[in-house]
């Protein structure tokens, strides 16, 4: 079931952008790379944050409070991980020359 709602994630946000960028800007969002690079994104998001959560668990201690702070440094690091990528795979991806 999730991979298929994998398309779905990058193609809404294209749709609902789409209509109203297209009559005030004569924009053209819906260029079929578009969601190609929305799905190789999702796949980089997923393993940098499985990666971090396998890390984080393995260097948590075998005790509740060990568990907790290893859960919060992980969701922290996630996001902190998933802000930079997507800084760098959108510079490389929308790279003009």
């Amino acid at each position: 079931m999730i991979p298929a709602l994998i398309p779905l994630f990058p193609l809404a946000p294209l749709l609902a952008g789409a209509f109203p960028a297209t009559p005030v800007r004569d924009a053209d969002t819906m260029k079929p790379g578009n969601v190609g690079d929305g799905m190789v994104k999702t796949v980089v998001f997923g393993v940098a944050a499985t990666f971090v959560a396998l890390y984080m668990g393995y260097e948590s201690n075998a005790t509740p409070e060990g568990v907790a702070q290893a859960t919060t440094r992980t969701v922290v690091f996630s996001s902190v991980a998933v802000l930079i990528l997507d800084f760098l795979l959108t510079s490389l991806m929308f790279h003009t020359s």
